[in-house]
């Protein structure tokens, strides 16, 4: 078979990524499996695709009501605050949340099997947390 084909070059090895470009791999997918959960809840009747937006003092005088309207009907509530009405905070279904700190949960561990095979292989040197406090001064 010639050189320069398909099948010689499917056979090099793939390029080693960078620890910084790992990270932002992490993150990237962490992002996308959140949205995807999220689409998800939508999409099963778990959460309500319309979002409600109240000032702080509207959310104050209504809280039981969208306490209610979170824990019963999956309706995601933004808190907003300031002359912008940015958005502070939301009230949202506690399933939501639980389901959300399990995929990170799910996501760390993935993470740290992974720096922990970078290690074994010898890719990567631990650093003793006394020298990374001293090293940044904390």
């Amino acid at each position: 078979m010639p050189t320069g084909t398909a099948a010689s070059a499917s056979t090099a090895p793939p390029a080693r990524r960078s620890t910084t470009e790992r990270q932002a791999g992490d993150r990237e997918l962490a992002k996308l499996a959140y949205l995807a959960q999220l689409a998800y809840l939508a999409h099963t009747g778990c959460m309500s695709t319309e979002a409600t937006e109240l000032s702080v003092s509207q959310a104050r005088d209504r809280f039981s009501d969208v306490v209610n309207r979170a824990a019963f009907g999956g309706e995601i509530t933004y808190v907003t605050r300031g002359r912008g009405q940015q958005r502070a905070a939301a009230i949202v279904p506690a399933e939501l949340v639980e389901r959300y700190e399990a995929m990170v949960d799910l996501e760390d561990g993935r993470v740290a099997q992974e720096r922990l095979a970078d290690l074994d292989a010898g890719h990567t040197t631990a650093v003793p947390a006394d020298e990374v406090t001293r090293t940044l001064g904390l």
